[in-house]
């Protein structure tokens, strides 16, 4: 896998309240495949004061011809995912 981007925020709410908005645990990992391409998602919650760190790091793996486009399909990845925490954390906000 090669990391297509980083991201990290922190909400200010309690982390548990931001991980029922997920799963139980501490971290969760999405995975996401379309013909040679698949992605790893990986949430990390920690504890930031009196709020949350969210941390989300995407990794891809490409296989078969389409691995020649390996750096242009991360830089399309890093393009249309890496608002998620910020929408993330409008929604645990709101809530």
């Amino acid at each position: 896998m090669t990391e297509a981007f980083a991201a990290e925020t922190t909400i200010d709410r309690p982390i548990d309240e931001v991980w029922a908005r997920l799963v139980d645990g501490r971290s969760v990992t999405v995975t996401s495949g379309q013909g040679g391409v698949t992605a790893d998602y990986i949430y990390t919650c920690t504890s930031a004061g009196e709020g949350t760190r969210v941390s989300l790091v995407a990794d891809c793996r490409m296989t078969g011809p389409v691995r020649l486009l390996g750096p242009v399909i991360r830089s399309a990845i890093r393009k249309a995912d890496s608002g998620q925490l910020t929408a993330f954390a409008a929604t645990v906000r709101a809530s």
